[in-house]
């Protein structure tokens, strides 16, 4: 089934996500995802876990560490769009969400 879903996407649209800002490790990921909010997120997380896929979470994919590579058979988590802080809560836990460009 996953190669049946790879097919349908044309190779220049995940080539950005096989690997971070360390470029030497690359890896196709099953699949990625880019949610808007936070509701997206959860019900992502919620799937995965059901269908015990793996899932790696990555930000602007600047990272030389590689510390947010995809993996073969998981899902990436792509949380860029998540740019605006909405607020930091007494424990310093911010809340974000998309943010929106014209």
């Amino acid at each position: 089934m996953s190669l049946d879903l790879r097919s349908c996407i044309p190779d220049e649209e995940i080539i950005p996500y096989e690997c971070d800002g360390l470029s030497a490790y690359r890896t196709r990921p099953l699949l990625v995802v880019l949610p808007k909010q936070m509701e997206q997120v959860t019900a992502i997380l919620a799937v995965c876990h059901r269908l015990r896929v793996p899932v790696v979470t990555r930000g602007a994919g600047t990272g030389l560490s590689g510390g947010a590579l995809p993996l073969e058979k998981g899902v990436l988590l792509v949380m860029a769009r998540f740019k605006e802080i909405l607020d930091i809560k007494p424990r310093w836990s911010p809340r974000a969400r998309a943010a929106w460009s014209a």
